[in-house]
């Protein structure tokens, strides 16, 4: 495999990544962040049916019906039924429900429509599972950051988990910026794949600075930090892309199978996923290292200062 200059291009790598921040900052605005009523607080109702049923028409019937905005999703309950559940965002009445049923019957009636369950949450409870979920995403963050801190103390582990913990971040940007531009409302899969990127791509990492560690015990001094990460990763390039391409195929073949049978909630898991692990690749092979060893290189140069005033 032709040897790649990551660090040489690091300014090329740097300047991709921002510019994503910025046009993901862009999409937010122009598309806005939707979050599920497990986060903002309301209700669901579920129905289960037979063969094949027009998701848009029951939006339309349930939002003529109750008077407000719904969302509709397709899914499958712990008995294996398909079920379509309809979200809003405050609460219904006994009689709002029993006219969406009529309404329901009324439209579908070969489908064998029955309701089976309705679920409200609270804004406060919603807003409390949301912080809770931050909290979770921040402590996995803090703990990893002390594991490569004491993992790799001998090479400068701090700085290592610190840039690392910054490339993350990168990934988890656009993780959620795919819920972002494909309208899909934060919910507990968004905290699911934030996690899971997080032991993914924070892998990759480690096995590149494993790799750094054992070459600067092998040549010592003779090469300097950028060549000595550059050519680590190099070296680590064919085992990341294998894994990358293994684990995007699974979540590729996930997406489409859920496409093809409007199962919303594998969709929210598995397309974000797609991002995330594309941007842990990038963020892990053409961040994290280049931007270690400016950071070593810098001080450095500035410790080379301070002696020679």
């Amino acid at each position: 495999m032709k040897r790649i200059e990551f660090y040489e291009k690091r300014k090329v790598f740097f300047s991709i990544s921002a510019a994503v921040v910025v046009i993901g900052i862009l999409c937010c605005l122009i598309f806005g962040v939707q979050l599920d009523i497990q986060f903002k607080g309301g209700s669901i109702l579920s129905y289960s049916y037979s063969g094949d049923i027009d998701i848009n028409g029951v939006e339309d019937i349930a939002e003529g019906s109750l008077g407000m905005n719904v969302s509709v999703a397709n899914t499958t309950d712990a008995a294996g039924m398909t079920v379509v559940q309809i979200s809003t965002s405050g609460g219904i009445s006994t009689e709002a429900k029993s006219a969406l049923d009529d309404a329901l019957t009324k439209a579908y009636p070969d489908n064998d429509i029955k309701f089976t369950e309705t679920r409200s949450v609270s804004a406060s409870m919603g807003t409390s599972f949301l912080v809770k979920s931050i909290v979770a995403i921040v402590l996995a963050a803090i703990l990893m950051v002390l594991f490569i801190w004491w993992r790799f103390r001998k090479i400068g582990g701090l700085s290592a988990g610190t840039f690392a913990l910054l490339a993350l971040c990168l990934d988890v940007f656009i993780a959620f910026l795919a819920f972002v531009i494909f309208g899909i409302p934060l919910n507990d899969n968004f905290v699911a794949v934030i996690l899971t990127i997080f032991g993914y791509s924070i892998n990759d990492t480690i096995v590149i600075f494993d790799r750094i560690r054992e070459n600067e015990k092998l040549v010592g001094n003779k090469y300097p930090t950028e060549e000595i990460v550059t050519r680590s990763i190099n070296q680590s390039l064919g085992r990341t892309i294998n894994t990358s391409i293994c684990t995007l195929t699974v979540m590729a073949v996930l997406s489409i199978f859920a496409i093809a049978t409007n199962l919303d909630s594998l969709i929210s898991f598995a397309l974000p996923m797609m991002f995330g692990i594309v941007s842990g690749f990038y963020s892990s092979t053409f961040i994290t290292g280049p931007l270690w060893a400016t950071w070593k290189n810098f001080k450095a140069a500035k410790k080379t200062q301070q002696d020679a005033a």
